[in-house]
């Protein structure tokens, strides 16, 4: 019985923290886009194009929730949550992932030329 109710207070703490967080951000992976989206009413707030040439590879949040990174072949870029705009990007010579290739490999870094 113990394990059923510790698994039943993380699924409602998930889903607490979840409901928290009403705003979600969605980079097109290949559109090049950043759209954001408000949960509760499923409508789209915002969607500007990504400064990164190429897709969005991956994305974080910053522990206090004040900024999402994301990166893509180029660069990453810093996204500031209060306002939703791109406060900052920095350039890096090669494609930043979160991807394996091949999936049972170490992670890649490809170098652009």
């Amino acid at each position: 019985m113990k394990n059923y109710t510790l698994v039943l207070i993380l699924v409602l703490g998930y889903a607490a923290s979840t409901l928290a967080q009403p705003i979600v951000y969605i980079g097109g992976r290949d559109e090049g886009i950043i759209s954001v989206v408000n949960v509760p009413t499923n409508e789209v707030i915002s969607i500007f194009p990504s400064p990164l040439p190429g897709a969005l590879e991956g994305s974080t949040v910053s522990p206090d929730s004040k900024f999402i990174y994301y990166t893509g072949n180029g660069g990453i870029i810093k996204i500031d949550t209060s306002n939703n705009t791109i406060v900052s990007r920095q350039p890096y010579p090669m494609i930043l992932s979160q991807y394996r290739y091949p999936p049972t490999a170490i992670p890649f870094i490809q170098q652009m030329y």
